[in-house]
């Protein structure tokens, strides 16, 4: 599995969200885009992304109101943090 920095920073806007979000409603949040066509580019790109992360088993994707939407998959998540005495502090995602 190969993730690169703009996999995590999807992955951190929908943790800090706490909520389903479209690809679309993404797009928006990660891109600020100016124009439609603009938005309708970045949300195609962004929806391969959300794809291979949900084939990875880190996002869950469900059809809600006609729509597809993205949420974190349940305990597929470990954050960890390096403490001054170089030891790492791990935590599982609820």
């Amino acid at each position: 599995m190969r993730l690169d920095k703009f996999d995590v920073k999807i992955i951190m806007t929908i943790l800090f969200l706490e909520k389903d979000i479209t690809s679309t409603q993404l797009a928006k949040i990660i891109f600020a885009p100016n124009t439609r066509s603009s938005l309708q580019d970045k949300d195609a790109n962004l929806r391969k992304r959300l794809n291979k992360l949900v084939r990875y088993g880190i996002l869950e994707k469900e059809r809600n109101e006609n729509k597809w939407c993205y949420q974190l998959k349940k305990g597929s998540i470990f954050l960890g943090f390096k403490s001054k005495d170089n030891q790492f502090i791990w935590f599982q995602v609820p």
